[in-house]
């Protein structure tokens, strides 16, 4: 199955990081961030009133469109996780823009493995994709079927597991010290993370908020993301 891909910098970074998806470029104009490397590219040039006619308001009038392969998921035998110091675990997050942003601050704040549980958690999308602005296809990238021996392996491998909540008896963002090898689980936009997986965290951390509403998930993620870098004085330019 494939999927049709809009946003420019989204499909660059397809282009320069994930070329084995590329299917064919379809537009109305020639890129211009096309190099003469690229030129082997399969593409086809249409008319701009039949473009707009196919794709409609998905293109956001860029007139630009990439056929590819579906996201190509990592397997974790493949990851060496003795290299991976920030992973981010995304649990049960159902809308593709909520996952989109989860993906740009990952890689923008030094996130250097995703993991995303199947059950339950939206696929990667071209929606999620184009709010990514190309970032997903720039961080490894695992989908695990059962994140209780996920966590468990991870555990072995000198992760401490740390999950966001909101809970009254979590620590607070503001004074927790973040360890250096971290395993961050982020939870459904409503219902956050499961009792059974909490009770699986060394840790629960919370963000403290007004009347102890809880964020949007990829906002509390970009919290998360920026205190531990902060504090862990991770490099971020």
């Amino acid at each position: 199955m494939y999927a049709f891909i809009f946003g420019i910098r989204t499909i660059q970074s397809i282009i320069d990081y994930q070329p084995q998806r590329i299917v064919r470029l379809i537009f109305s104009e020639y890129p211009k961030f096309l190099n003469r490397k690229q030129l082997h590219i399969p593409y086809e040039i249409w008319e701009k009133n039949t473009f707009k006619q196919v794709f409609g308001k998905a293109t956001s009038n860029q007139g630009l469109c990439l056929i590819s392969k579906q996201f190509p998921y990592q397997k974790l035998k493949s990851i060496d996780l003795n290299k991976i110091y920030l992973c981010i675990i995304i649990n049960e997050i159902e809308n593709p823009g909520n996952l989109g942003r989860a993906f740009r601050s990952s890689f923008l704040l030094n996130a250097n493995l995703i993991m995303i549980t199947k059950n339950k958690t939206t696929p990667i999308s071209p929606m999620a994709e184009k709010v990514a602005t190309g970032y997903a296809s720039r961080i490894p990238v695992v989908q695990i079927s059962n994140i209780y021996k996920t966590i468990t392996q991870l555990k072995k491998n000198g992760f401490w597991i740390i999950g966001s909540c909101t809970n009254r008896n979590s620590y607070s963002i503001n004074n927790f010290q973040f360890p250096n090898k971290i395993a961050l689980i982020i939870g459904n936009e409503v219902s956050g993370i499961p009792n059974k997986i909490k009770n699986k965290c060394d840790f629960i951390v919370s963000i403290p908020t007004l009347n102890k509403e809880s964020l949007n998930a990829s906002d509390a993620l970009l919290i998360f993301l920026f205190e531990i870098s902060k504090k862990n004085e991770i490099p971020l330019c």
